[in-house]
């Protein structure tokens, strides 16, 4: 048994939830339906992210056309038709005559990071697959936050809900939605409580449940690699005969280790 396995939480009973339902096995070939008009609020909430790799998460990692001389790239361009009618020919430098002149406009460099015009950075395009795996991470915490049951926890009752209850694979997620709950909530007490110029006792309580959550241990599970981390819940969702590559539900463990081809999304290609 590895290490992973024996990580993983007893699995709890689930009452039945007004949730999107995932395809069997059988169905899995058909669209599976779009959760968008799902009632719970919870299923649409994202984790915090930086603001700045989310605008570049669309990028794309082929810089090759960048090598390309910006000559061959529009040879019928208006500024170098005029350059050539002036006696320029490709190949010469630019003005300077001497031999350090360039022979070619500079190159357009995107810029990814945040180091200023000129810096240089070890690794610029790091983010992409980090990013990928960022996109994953969140949806899979999702899933095991519904099907532990601590969803069902936190919509009966979210003004006792204590994360420092979940399991640290999601806790995160229960952590951040609770504090989204609770500025909401907050904001309709304040007005009461400036008024009576009194310390709101409920709002004390919450905001120390949600200070002891944030303890050494969820520091240390926030330090692991996201793969990692997306690993450690895919194994988790497979507790529950559910394969998130393979988009459904098997009907039992020997079902699942006999037709699923393995945990990790690259076991999957070519399926």
């Amino acid at each position: 048994m590895s290490s992973l396995d024996e990580e993983l939480p007893p699995k709890k009973k689930v009452k039945p939830l007004k949730l999107p339902s995932f395809p069997s096995r059988e169905e899995v070939s058909k669209p599976v339906s779009d959760s968008s008009n799902s009632e719970i609020d919870y299923q649409a909430f994202e984790l915090k992210e930086d603001e700045h790799d989310k605008e570049h998460e669309d990028e794309s990692g082929d810089e090759s056309h960048l090598s390309i001389s910006l000559f061959q790239r529009n040879p019928s361009s208006i500024g170098l038709s005029m350059m050539k009618k002036m006696g320029f020919q490709e190949g010469q430098s630019l003005g300077n005559k001497s031999s350090e002149a360039i022979r070619e406009p500079i190159k357009v460099e995107n810029k990814i990071d945040r180091i200023g015009i000129g810096g240089k950075v070890k690794h610029p395009r790091d983010f992409v697959p980090v990013q990928a795996n960022s996109e994953q991470y969140r949806d899979r915490i999702k899933i095991c936050f519904q099907y532990s049951g601590d969803v069902e926890n936190y919509l009966d009752n979210n003004e006792n809900f204590d994360p420092g209850d979940v399991n640290i694979l999601w806790r995160e997620f229960a952590i951040e939605i609770l504090e989204a709950d609770l500025k909401r909530r907050n904001n309709k007490r304040t007005l009461v409580f400036d008024t009576e110029n009194n310390e709101n006792p409920q709002q004390v309580k919450e905001q120390r449940r949600l200070e002891n959550a944030n303890n050494e241990e969820l520091k240390d599970w926030k330090s692991l690699d996201n793969s990692e981390k997306l690993e450690k819940l895919l194994i988790y969702c497979r507790g529950f005969n559910y394969c998130v590559f393979c988009g459904c539900f098997y009907n039992d463990e020997d079902d699942l280790q006999s037709n699923c081809p393995g945990v990790l999304e690259e076991e999957h290609e070519g399926i």
